[in-house]
Parts: structure tokens; sequence; C-alpha cells
């Protein structure tokens, strides 16, 4: 299926507080994986603020293809977040969309643009990750569990892993480097000064304890590490 029907949002100054000044995006739901355990079991976008602006995608956002012109004509920083809320799937899939990822490689052309994916970690999603991030578009797999977070770092691509907590701000595991989001340790530290999950030859894989509205929920789901 193509990605006619996926919109994008683009914020260009963004006042979040936990990822500072950097542009962000918001994309249409309809661009999450189905194999996404959080979309019954907590999801922080379908939460408060996050999901406000997230609901007004559709109404508001543009055509993937459309998603540069938007870019050139708005003050933006020259890092992006792309997908607050959102992901880069095929619709009603676990599979990457390549044409969208094509698109976003173009629009983000020049910029440090980096996001998440719930994508499943197979060879295929796997080799269209590091080709875009040979371009310049950095695509970290999200990952709940050691087994596919080692399966996507050993095949050299960012990882981040979901995690009930973590013991300790650096852990080993698995033959893994864990590090906790320096952002969940420091309030003074945000997206925009640590550059950690941009960094495309970044080896640590950084861990997110859950937090959130949809954290009791996630946690009751048993599907998060225990680090």
């Amino acid at each position: 299926m193509s990605n006619n029907n996926v919109k994008i949002r683009f914020v260009g100054m963004s006042k979040n507080s936990k990822t500072g000044m950097i542009s962000q995006t918001y994309t249409t739901c309809n661009t999450c994986p189905t194999r996404c355990p959080f979309a019954k079991n907590g999801c922080y976008a379908k939460q408060g603020h996050v999901r406000f602006i997230w609901d007004k995608t559709d109404n508001v956002g543009v055509a993937p293809k459309d998603l540069k012109k938007v870019i050139d004509s708005t003050p933006h920083t020259n890092i992006v977040r792309h997908n607050v809320a959102g992901d880069i799937a095929k619709e009603g899939t676990s599979d990457i969309d390549v044409k969208l990822v094509n698109e976003l490689i173009k629009a983000y052309s020049g910029l440090k643009a980096y996001t998440y994916t719930h994508c499943a970690v197979t060879e295929k999603n796997l080799t269209i990750a590091k080709k875009a991030i040979e371009k310049g578009f950095v695509i970290n797999f999200s990952t709940e569990n050691l087994t596919l977070a080692k399966k996507a770092h050993e095949a050299g691509v960012p990882v981040v892993i979901a995690c009930n907590t973590i013991h300790a701000n650096t852990v080993r595991k698995d033959g893994l480097t864990i590090q906790r989001c320096p952002a969940t340790l420091d309030k003074g530290i945000t997206c925009a000064t640590c550059g950690k999950c941009w960094n495309k030859k970044r080896k640590s894989v950084i861990a997110f304890p859950v937090h959130g509205a949809g954290k009791k929920k996630a946690i009751n789901a048993g599907f998060l590490a225990d680090l």
C-alpha cells in the first residue's frame, strides 16, 4: 500500500520540556505498526497534550511529498525529532514503508533528523533502515526485550529499549551496553543537548523506563524488559 493517506504535521519550534528547542513532527496513526505492544497497553501518544496534537494531524498535516515545502517555508532548527507520535509502517502491517521513508530522506536533506520505529526487527526492515541512515535519516529500532534489542544491535542499527526499570545508569546484559536516557536522570538535559539518538554510530542501547499516564497498563501487560 502506498503512503497516499499519510499526513505529517511539522512543528518548527517546539517548546517541549523533554525534547528542548528542536523541530518535531506528528504522523497519522495509520503509520503505526500492528506489532507495537503499546498500542493497547499504555501508548503515551494516546494521552494528554500529545494526543490533543496528534488527533489534529489528519486535518492540519500534509502529504509526505509536501513536507519539504513546509520545512523550507517554516522557521525551524537543524534538528528534527520525526514522530513524537506516529511511525513509519505501511498501513496495517509491521513493515517499514519504503516510499514514505524515501520522502522523509528528501525532506530532511541537510538536517539532523531522527526517529524511532516499532516496526518488526526483520532483515528487510533492517536493510531499509540502514540505507536511510546512510543517507542521513537516523532510524532507531524501538524494542521491548533483550532478544529484539540484540538482533537489531548486531545488524548495526541504533537501538532503544523500553523497560520497567533499569537498576544503574549503565548496565551490561547479553553483550549489550545499555545506558539510561540521560534526560530521565537530569531535567537540565533535553534531546536538544544530548544528541545520542541521532548519533548513527552509537554503540550503546538507550533505555527508556516506562512513564506517563499509561505506565501502569504497560507494566501490567508484562512485555517490558527489566534491566
